[in-house]
Formats: structure tokens, C-alpha cells, sequence
């Protein structure tokens, strides 16, 4: 399997894994800038101030993106990760497991 029909993949999982749960979300944007690592998992995160991030799990480490202003998604931090392949992203008050 390419790397690309992988991430897709994976991209379906996660989606179809978030509608089933809940159905009243709406795709607000869609962010493919790693298109050549793939996806391992998403997670979302609130901070103490209210602010909303999705923790992006990609095989070369995880993409921090602010969902503060939904028209202006940013990645506010990649952070390079040694392990390559699939992981889980969780946290654990203010750390990512």
C-alpha cells in the first residue's frame, strides 16, 4: 500500500470514527500538509484558557494545530517524534502521550 492511499486511509478512519460519535460535526477544513510521512491518529486538546488544538499524529512526529479562529487553522508546532509508524495520540492534563 503506498504511503499516499495509506493516509487516505487513514484520514477515512478518523473521520468516519468522529461522525459515528458524534453526529453533529461539520469538516471545517481539510489539512494534508504531511502527505509524504502519512497519519497515524488525531486528538483534540483544550487548554486551561478555553483554547481548542487538534493533535495530529503523523509517522514523523505530531502537528499541533490552534482551532481557535476556525477560518485561520495554523499549525502552531511540529514536534519531531523518533518512533515511525502507527501510534496513538492521547493526553494527560497539559502532556501528549
Amino acid at each position: 500500500m503506498t504511503v499516499v492511499i495509506r493516509s487516505f486511509y487513514i484520514l477515512f478512519i478518523c473521520i468516519t470514527t468522529i461522525l459515528a460519535q458524534s453526529p453533529t460535526i461539520s469538516l471545517i477544513d481539510n489539512i494534508n500538509d504531511y502527505t509524504n510521512f502519512g497519519y497515524t491518529d488525531c486528538w483534540g486538546y483544550t487548554d486551561t484558557e478555553g483554547n481548542q488544538y487538534t493533535l495530529l499524529g503523523v509517522n514523523q512526529g505530531v502537528s499541533i494545530l490552534d482551532l481557535s479562529d476556525l477560518e485561520n487553522i495554523y499549525e502552531v508546532e511540529f514536534v519531531d517524534w523518533i518512533r515511525q509508524g502507527w501510534y496513538d495520540i492521547k493526553t494527560y492534563r497539559d502532556s501528549i502521550l
